[in-house]
């Protein structure tokens, strides 16, 4: 049996793994006066998928970055391509902006560096400048001191 730690989140991993070898483990744990949450607890077993720390870690071949994610990701990323940043919002609620894009894409990057040329190419050519709508007869200088800017000289 192998373990790895990150945090105070433990992981165990082996060709088989019983229950009984988890009540070992509390036992062994209890003596140095740490407890075993039993909610965060559970036994997932070959074939199942497997997640760590909110990782796939299945293959065995290192972490992955879970397909939900990669699809939201790639989903954003066409909504902002087909209608462009500054429509988006109109038409699909919650769209995110180049920030969170970003931060994604950094995340990802991290556990699974192949990727960065595939989200880079997704991110490319989409326009996140949010223009400003004026209101009817309103104009820049106006607006500008409305939000307490101060003119320029």
């Amino acid at each position: 049996m192998t373990y790895t730690r990150y945090a105070d989140d433990l992981s165990f991993s082996g060709k088989q793994i019983t229950d009984g070898d988890l009540a070992e483990i509390e036992q062994l744990l209890g003596q140095d006066g740490w407890q075993i949450n039993r909610s965060k607890t559970h036994l997932t077993r070959a074939g199942q998928a497997q997640y760590v720390t909110g990782l796939f870690v299945g293959l065995g071949d290192g972490p992955r970055v879970p397909r939900r994610l990669k699809r939201a990701f790639r989903m954003q990323a066409h909504y902002l391509q087909q209608y462009g940043y500054a429509d988006c919002h109109d038409r699909v609620p919650r769209t995110a902006g180049w920030r969170k894009m970003r931060g994604w894409m950094n995340y990802f990057v991290q556990v699974e560096p192949a990727l960065q040329g595939r989200l880079a190419e997704m991110l490319a050519g989409i326009d996140f400048d949010l223009p400003i709508r004026l209101n009817g007869d309103s104009d820049w200088d106006e607006m500008l001191s409305e939000l307490g800017i101060p003119e320029w000289d």
